[in-house]
Formats: C-alpha cells, sequence, structure tokens
C-alpha cells in the first residue's frame, strides 16, 4: 500500500514536472537563453544590493544568492524557477483535490505562464528564482497546516516567514489558498464541517499568519542590527507601507481595485 502511495505520489510530480518545464520553455525560453541587459536585469552580472534588500526587508535574498552564487546566469535562474513553480504547483494541485488530468495541467501551465511570471523573465532575471522560491515557501506552508498538529503549524509558520524573508508580496498566496480552503470546507456542509469546527480551523490558519510575522519581523530586526542598515523609505520598501495611515486605507484600496 506505502509503495502504491509512493508511486503516484511520483506519478503526479513527474505529471507537474512535465507541464511546468514544457510551458515554461515554450513561453520562457527565449529569456533564459539570451542575456536581456534592462532594467534590474543589469543585476545579472553581480548581485551588489544584498544591503538594499536588507533596508527592504527581503533580508533572506542575501543568503540565497550566496547559495546560489552573484552572478545570475539566465538558464540557471530559469530553471531554478521552474523546478520550484513545479514543487508549488504539486502542493496546490494536492491542496484543491485537482483530479482530472486537464484541470491538473492546466494548473500547472497558469502558474508558469502568466503575466507575472513573464514579467519577471523580461526585466527582473536575477530574481525570478528569489520569487519564485518565496511563492513554494508560501504554498508550502499552507500544505503544512493541512497537515494538522503542533509540527505542522510551527513548520508552516516558518515557510511563511522565510516567504516574507525574501519577497513579502507571495504571502497573498498562501492567504489566499486559505481563503478558498475555507470556502471548500463552508461548501461541504454542516455533515462534514460544523461550523464551531469550520472557524477553529480559520482561528488556527490566523494564528499561524500572526506567528509567521512575528517570526519574520524578529528576523528583520536582527538583520538590520547585524548588518548596520535602516528601514528603506523607498516606493516598496515595509518602512513605506508602514508609515501609511489609517485615513489612507480606504483610498488606496479603491486604485488597487481601479
Amino acid at each position: 500500500m506505502d509503495s502504491c502511495k509512493k508511486k503516484c505520489r511520483w506519478s503526479d510530480l513527474s505529471f507537474c514536472l512535465f507541464w511546468v518545464f514544457c510551458s515554461g520553455l515554450i513561453a520562457h525560453g527565449f529569456a533564459y537563453f539570451n542575456a536581456a541587459f534592462s532594467h534590474d536585469g543589469l543585476y545579472q552580472l553581480s548581485g551588489t544590493d544584498d544591503l538594499f534588500q536588507v533596508s527592504l526587508g527581503r533580508f533572506l535574498q542575501p543568503v540565497w544568492r550566496f547559495v546560489r552564487g552573484d552572478i545570475s546566469a539566465p538558464w540557471l535562474t530559469g530553471a531554478l524557477s521552474l523546478l520550484f513553480i513545479t514543487l508549488a504547483a504539486h502542493l496546490v494541485i494536492g491542496l484543491l483535490r485537482l483530479r482530472r488530468p486537464l484541470w491538473r495541467g492546466l494548473a500547472c501551465a497558469l502558474m508558469t505562464v502568466n503575466q507575472t511570471v513573464t514579467l519577471l523573465n523580461a526585466t527582473y532575471t536575477q530574481c525570478v528564482d528569489v520569487f519564485m522560491l518565496s511563492l513554494l515557501l508560501s504554498v508550502l506552508a499552507v500544505w503544512l497546516l493541512e497537515r494538522g498538529g503542533g509540527r505542522g503549524f510551527v513548520g508552516g509558520a516558518v515557510c511563511l516567514a522565510a516567504s516574507l524573508a525574501l519577497y513579502q508580496s507571495y504571502v497573498s498566496m498562501a492567504l489566499g489558498l486559505m481563503l478558498l480552503l475555507f470556502i471548500d470546507r463552508a461548501l461541504q456542509g454542516r455533515e462534514a464541517y460544523p461550523p464551531r469546527a469550520l472557524f477553529a480551523w480559520a482561528g488556527k490558519a490566523a494564528a499561524m499568519a500572526l506567528l509567521a510575522a512575528a517570526l519574520y519581523w524578529g528576523g528583520m530586526q536582527l538583520s538590520l542590527r547585524i548588518t548596520g542598515v535602516t528601514l528603506s523609505q523607498s516606493y516598496n520598501s515595509l518602512g513605506r507601507m508602514l508609515s501609511i495611515s489609517f485615513a489612507d486605507i480606504p483610498l488606496q484600496v479603491g486604485r488597487t481595485y481601479w
């Protein structure tokens, strides 16, 4: 029975690997095998913005760059990004219980070929693997939460904090998946998920997100002290976000939807 489960899991992962790399190479192959030195893509030659990334609250980016290397070869960042998307797609398919090959294949293709990944490959080649690793960790956080127990809760919080420390935007992936899982449970009715159990799960998910935020904040403060830099106030910084007043929030929400 265990060997059968292992074969099924490997088969599912191979399926995701095939469709992600096929769609990824067709859509983004030109960027992988050509040097497009445009905008922040100039950092392909040498990653010299480590302290700036720390000041933006992305304190794990220099750590990942140390592991991967400073020179961001497009084929290397491209292959790594597709590998991370493969693993993320595999987890998403399991979380959403997508059974039909068509839906699974479409999920892989949509997570690989979309405006975000296309623009990353066109303009931020040196960061595409970092961003997709952040995506994977965000999805993994929800997957660990679903495994249940204290270890899954803590492990999910650590993964979500690490995702934030690489690139904060992908926290929305974790929150979106949590919302979808909550809706899925609610649609299954009272017999499958009584209201008390439903809201208990929602509370657990919210607690995990709050723990992740606390871990991230602590790690960021520690990284700022170690490096001796201050939190940036640039347009895309955490410091700028913290300076927004409550009166500005409705206006910002309206602009976002517009």
